[in-house]
C-alpha cells in the first residue's frame, strides 16, 4: 500500500509530504491546502490508468473529478515544473518519482523514475526528456548486469512511463530478470494508484436509500447506510469502524445503528 506522497512545486506546496493509511482523512481550515494536497494524488491516480496528458487540460476546465485552474497555475508561483512522488510500503523499488512540465501550455513528463534503497541503479529512469513540440523520450532501464551502459528504449511522455513498461517483449531478450521485475514491479503501482477511492459525499444522495447489502462504498457516499450496515453485521468490523468515528475531531459518538 501507499506510505507517503511527496509534493514539490505544486500549486500552493513548495515541499511536503503526507503520510498515508489505509484510510486518510484531511482535516483543516479552509484555504489550507487540503484540496491541492488531494488533487496531487488525484493526478497520480489518473495517470496510473493509463490516461494521457493531453487530455488533462480539458478536465481543467470541464470536470473537478481532476484538477482545478489553468495548466500554468500547475506549478507553484509560475514555476513550470512540479514534481510527485510516492513511496510504497514493500522493501524493493518503493519510490516513484514523476516530474510534470508545462510547455506550450501542454504537461510533458520531463523525469521519472523507480528507486530502491537496496539499488544505487533505479528499476528505470528517463534519459532524455522531448523538447519543444516532441513527445519522444528515452527510457533507461535496469538489465540486472554489473557495470556497463544501461539499454534504452523509447517511450512518449504524454503518459506515465510506468504504464509503458506493462509487457516483458519491451526489453531485450537476453535480460530475464528485467522482462520479470519491471513489468511485475509496474504492475503494482497501476493497482495502488488506480483503485484509489477518493471520497466526496454529496448530503443530498446519502439521504437515499440504500440496498443494505452493499460492500464497495461510492465516492459520493450515496450507499454509505448500506455499506455501514453491512460492516456492522460483524461485532469486531462494527467496533473497528465506531472506534475510527470516535477518533474524529468534535465528535460524541456512542453507537452505529
Amino acid at each position: 500500500m501507499l506510505s507517503e506522497i511527496e509534493i514539490q512545486d505544486f500549486k500552493s506546496y513548495k515541499k511536503a509530504t503526507l503520510p498515508l493509511s489505509p484510510l486518510s482523512i484531511l482535516i483543516g481550515a479552509n484555504a489550507s491546502g487540503k484540496s491541492n494536497a488531494i488533487e496531487a494524488l488525484r493526478i497520480l491516480s489518473w495517470i496510473a490508468q493509463g490516461q494521457k496528458l493531453n487530455s488533462i487540460k480539458y478536465g481543467v476546465s470541464d470536470s473537478e473529478d481532476i484538477i482545478r485552474g489553468r495548466l500554468s497555475d500547475l506549478g507553484r508561483d509560475g514555476s513550470s515544473l512540479f514534481t510527485l512522488l510516492c513511496r510504497l510500503t514493500t522493501k524493493e523499488w518503493n519510490c516513484l518519482l514523476i516530474e510534470l512540465e508545462c510547455r506550450d501550455n501542454e504537461l510533458h513528463i520531463s523525469q521519472e523514475y523507480v528507486s530502491s534503497s537496496n539499488s544505487s541503479v533505479p528499476l528505470y529512469r528517463i534519459k532524455e526528456a522531448s523538447k519543444g513540440e516532441r513527445t519522444d523520450v528515452v527510457v533507461e532501464y535496469n538489465n540486472f548486469a554489473r557495470g556497463g551502459k544501461k539499454p534504452v528504449i523509447t517511450c512518449i511522455d504524454q503518459m506515465a512511463v510506468f504504464t509503458q513498461l506493462e509487457t516483458p517483449a519491451r526489453f531485450g531478450s537476453s535480460h530475464k530478470k528485467a522482462q520479470s521485475e519491471i513489468p511485475k514491479t509496474v504492475a503494482l503501482y497501476q493497482k495502488i494508484l488506480s483503485n484509489i477511492l477518493f471520497l466526496d459525499p454529496v448530503p443530498s444522495l446519502m439521504r437515499e436509500d440504500a440496498n443494505r447489502h452493499e460492500k464497495k462504498l461510492r465516492g459520493d457516499g450515496k450507499n454509505l447506510s448500506g455499506v455501514l450496515y453491512t460492516l456492522c453485521q460483524n461485532k469486531e468490523q462494527k467496533f473497528i469502524v465506531l472506534n475510527l468515528i470516535r477518533s474524529l475531531p468534535e465528535q460524541d459518538i456512542t453507537d452505529v445503528t
